[in-house]
């Protein structure tokens, strides 16, 4: 092109070199501020299985390189070559889902092998981290940067009959299938907790389960936050009462003994109604079945609604069994020529709602028939809302227009009054309408795979309350907490209470995303950021003590000095800023 007449100069140049090119012109170039345009919103669901393996391979990875930090192994080698094969399937068409259909079946194969690798080290370090033995003890350990309290998922001998913690408290079990669950109180950061296995309790001890109750169109659940009430046509939740999120009231308020409100506005017939007339298609977790119109890129584009079906009739729902721990719901929809097969977790000391989903999809899309889409309904009487979504270290609040929006871990609803979150495990795009919150589970593009997503799925999702002053932090730590299950493991050792293996002092909205073995050196790497959008400043404690700190970018350069004191080292944030730490610390195993 350089030397065809009429053409202008081409120079194959450097970034520094085009800066002091643009700095000599002296001109003012354009500047844009904020984020961009989202472009081709179909990108965010279409092909949800490679989805769904890059979220299973982000989390697994970075809970392997949390776990060997802390345990004090190198697999940097190991940890490479994984996060080598799995970014290989974000190059731009494999991940955006505009790939043919081979493609994915080769993606699946590279997921696999990183997801094999990640667990491979996650289980070594646990072994050198707790020495797991058959004995009585289990401990818990805890991947992330803070503190958490959690529902666990682990096997326990046959017989057992609670837990008990460091001082001597209780702990309900309750059998699922082959496991039993337990809620986790108070994991501290970077480290664990131990419980004793226990297959016999005082005379004097009694769990009680989760009350339920059966009515003739009903299920209502109650536990120590809510009364929560199952349509037993549909599995949608008509009616959640908070016992702590008093509608109209701020929180502080809550104590006053005002009776709670409903959240949901009118999921269950009301008491003055003159028939059994509800709109229950406004209701917490109803599936839509969703006929989009056809166009030449279904991939890329979400076209408009041509027709749209709310499955609140002739489900199969079932209280499947209750106890201390939770209430379990089974919910079956026939359709077309799909179904799905839902447990919903109620539980009873924890305000979390869990929903675990497979779905039988054979939905095709067609020029003439259009783009079939599944998508799932929260929807909330709150005032005056907002959606918040999640992006690459940022949350952003976005119109609640009903427009197709890009998230990651959770999208969160919030308003005056109350708000809530969907978290989920797998998903990438979310929609809201006022108080309305959607997420795309599934949206067979036919252009260019013609069998995009047809097949099985599982995906897991939940409903997370919170008051109107939740911030960006407390929605981070959810997402994040939901898609890195604590580890449990059987030990013969109790260990006594121990402290958290990080602190961050004096500004709750810096959050921890990373530790991990530096790549380049024997030190370890901490990676924080500011998730409110606003400046503030920082301490941070790991181990013991840091003796050494060094601000590095992403690639472990430097780009800043620090000099600990007391053990800490002080940091100054703007608004949404990713540090990155390189760190010497005392008793970080």
């Amino acid at each position: 092109y350089r030397h065809k007449p009429v053409m202008p100069v081409f120079k194959f140049s450097t970034m520094s070199g085009l800066l002091k090119a643009l700095k000599s012109e002296r001109s003012r170039p354009p500047q844009s501020r904020g984020e961009t345009f989202n472009l081709f919103e179909g990108c965010f669901t279409t092909h949800a299985s490679v989805k769904k393996s890059n979220r299973e391979c982000e989390t697994a990875l970075l809970a392997a390189e949390s776990l060997s930090a802390i345990a004090g192994i190198d697999r940097r080698t190991e940890l490479r070559g994984a996060w080598t094969t799995m970014l290989f399937n974000h190059f731009h068409d494999i991940f955006d889902g505009a790939a043919v259909h081979d493609t994915y079946r080769n993606a699946q194969k590279r997921a696999q092998k990183s997801l094999k690798a990640a667990r491979s080290v996650a289980g070594e370090a646990l072994k050198a981290l707790a020495k797991p033995s058959n004995g009585g003890v289990l401990t818990v350990w805890n991947a992330l940067g803070f503190t958490r309290t959690e529902p666990v998922r682990t096997a326990l001998p046959e017989g057992t009959r609670a837990l008990q913690d460091e001082k001597g408290r209780l702990i309900p079990v309750q059998k699922c299938g082959r496991d039993f669950v337990f809620i986790a109180e108070d994991v501290p950061a970077f480290s664990c907790r131990s419980y004793r296995i226990l297959k016999k309790t005082p005379k004097d001890t009694a769990f009680a389960p989760v009350d339920v109750k059966e009515d003739w169109n009903v299920y209502t659940v109650t536990t120590k936050h809510s009364t929560v009430q199952i349509d037993r046509s549909s599995g949608a939740i008509g009616s959640y009462h908070d016992n702590v999120l008093c509608r109209g009231y701020a929180p502080e308020d809550a104590k006053t003994g005002d009776a709670p409100h409903d959240l949901i506005g009118y999921g269950v017939p009301k008491p003055i109604a003159a028939g059994e007339v509800a709109r229950t298609d406004l209701a917490l977790n109803v599936f839509q079945l969703i006929d989009e119109a056809p166009n030449g890129m279904s991939a890329w584009h979400i076209n408009y609604t041509m027709k749209q079906e709310n499955l609140l009739k002739n489900a199969k729902v079932e209280p499947v069994e209750t106890g201390p721990v939770f209430a379990r719901f089974r919910v079956a929809h026939k359709f077309r020529s799909s179904g799905i097969v839902e447990n919903i977790y109620i539980y009873n000391d924890y305000r979390r709602v869990d929903f675990e989903t497979d779905v039988n999809w054979r939905e095709k899309g067609s020029d003439a028939a259009g783009v079939p889409e599944l998508k799932v309904s929260f929807a909330a009487s709150v005032t005056a809302p907002r959606l918040r979504v999640e992006g690459p270290f940022t949350v952003m609040e976005k119109p609640a227009d009903g427009n197709e929006q890009p998230t990651q871990k959770f999208a969160a609803v919030t308003g005056d009054n109350f708000g809530f979150a969907i978290l989920n495990d797998s998903k990438y795009g979310c929609d809201a309408l006022g108080g309305r919150l959607r997420v795309t589970l599934l949206r067979n593009g036919y252009n260019p795979d013609p069998e995009t997503d047809n097949g099985r799925h599982s995906v897991r999702f939940a409903f997370a309350p919170h008051h109107s002053l939740a911030t960006n932090a407390d929605l981070v730590r959810a997402g994040m907490s939901f898609n890195r299950p604590l580890a449990a493991v059987r030990t013969s050792t109790m260990r006594p209470a121990r402290p958290a293996k990080l602190s961050i002092g004096g500004a709750d909205s810096v959050v921890c995303t990373a530790l991990r073995r530096a790549e380049h050196s024997a030190n370890v790497l901490l990676r924080l950021f500011e998730t409110a959008g606003k400046p503030c400043k920082a301490s941070v404690c790991l181990g013991t003590g840091i003796t050494s700190a060094q601000e590095v970018n992403f690639l472990e350069n430097p780009s800043g000095k620090l000099k600990p004191a007391g053990g800490k080292v002080r940091l100054s944030f703007r608004p949404f800023e990713v540090k990155t730490l390189l760190v010497r610390c005392k008793n970080l195993k």
